[in-house]
C-alpha cells in the first residue's frame, strides 16, 4: 500500500513537472516572438483576413503589450498563468484618425483583445481564445523588413534643430531603396539620390527633386528640406520589424521609418522626372 501511494505521488509530481514546464515553454515562445495579426472573427462569427493596406502587430514582455492596431498604437498591461492570458481594461491608444474601414477593424480587434481568455503558441503561430474557448485572433511571426525593395513611410524626422519630429504630414514622406538609387517623395517633390552599402553602413547623395510648391499642407516645404538634409547626414541604418532607422555618424536619429502599407501612389511611379 505504502509503495503503491508513494508511486502516485512521484507519477503526480513528475507529470506536474512535465506541465509547468510545457507552461513555461509556451509563455517564453509568447513574450520573445513578435507577432503580426493574420485573422480574426467578426461579430457574425466568421473568420476575416486583414484588410491589405494595414498593419496590426503586437508584442509582450514582462507583463506589458504593446503594438499597432491598423491606425494607433496600443499598449497596456497583461497576466499570464500557465495557458491562462488577460489583457487588463482599459487599453491605452493614441487618438490618430485613419479611414473608416481600417478604423471600424482595429476597433473590433481591440474589443476581441478585450476579451480573451486564454492562448496557444507552437513554433509559427499564436491563436487568443475567448471565455467560450473559441479562437478569435490568429497572429503569425512577423519577420524584420528589408532595407531594399521595400516602402517605406517616414514616422519621425531629424528637423537639424535638436528634436527628431513627427506631424500628421510627416506620412507624406516615401522612400524605396532599390539597386543603388533611392527614390520617393518628399512630401511635395519627387526626389532621386543614389546610395552605396557596406554592411550597415549607408551614403546617400547628391539628392535631385522636382521644383514644385506646395503651399499645403502647412510647412511641408520646410519638412521637406529637412529630410532631405537628414537622408544626405546619414550613415548607418538599423532594421527591425516593420521598422527603419537612419542615424548619422554619432549615432543620432535622422529619420525613422515605417513599412509603408497603403496602395503605390501613382506620382512615384517609375523614375522622378529629374
Amino acid at each position: 500500500m505504502k509503495k503503491t501511494l508513494h508511486t502516485s505521488i512521484s507519477l503526480s509530481v513528475i507529470f506536474g513537472s512535465i506541465a509547468m514546464t510545457a507552461d513555461a515553454s509556451q509563455a517564453a515562445d509568447l513574450e520573445t516572438k513578435h507577432w503580426q495579426l493574420i485573422q480574426f472573427l467578426d461579430e457574425s462569427g466568421d473568420t476575416n483576413p486583414l484588410l491589405d493596406t494595414s498593419l496590426i502587430d503586437m508584442r509582450l514582455s514582462g507583463g506589458r503589450f504593446s503594438g499597432v492596431a491598423g491606425c494607433n498604437s496600443y499598449f497596456g498591461s497583461y497576466s499570464i498563468q500557465g495557458e491562462k492570458l488577460t489583457f487588463a481594461h482599459p487599453i491605452g491608444s493614441t487618438m490618430k484618425i485613419c479611414p473608416e474601414p481600417v478604423m471600424e477593424q482595429e476597433q473590433a480587434y481591440l474589443q476581441l483583445l478585450g476579451q480573451i481568455s486564454s492562448y496557444h503558441v507552437d513554433d509559427e503561430t499564436l491563436v487568443l481564445l475567448n471565455q467560450v474557448q473559441q479562437p478569435v485572433l490568429k497572429f503569425g511571426i512577423q519577420q524584420p523588413a528589408e532595407l531594399e525593395k521595400t516602402r517605406w513611410q517616414a514616422a519621425a524626422i531629424n528637423n537639424g534643430r535638436g528634436g527628431v519630429v513627427s506631424s500628421a504630414s510627416t506620412e507624406l514622406t516615401h522612400a524605396q531603396f532599390i539597386d543603388g538609387k533611392l527614390t520617393g517623395n518628399g512630401g511635395c517633390n519627387q526626389y532621386s539620390a543614389g546610395y552605396t552599402l557596406e554592411k550597415n553602413r549607408i551614403t546617400i547623395g547628391p539628392v535631385m527633386t522636382t521644383r514644385k510648391h506646395c503651399p499645403e499642407p502647412e510647412d511641408i516645404m520646410q519638412q521637406e528640406q529637412e529630410y532631405l538634409q537628414a537622408i544626405t547626414g546619414t550613415r548607418i541604418f538599423t532594421l527591425g520589424t516593420s521598422k527603419l532607422e537612419l542615424r548619422d555618424e554619432t549615432g543620432a536619429l535622422q529619420v525613422r521609418f515605417s513599412v509603408k502599407l497603403d496602395a503605390e501612389d501613382p506620382e512615384e511611379k517609375g523614375q522622378p522626372p529629374l
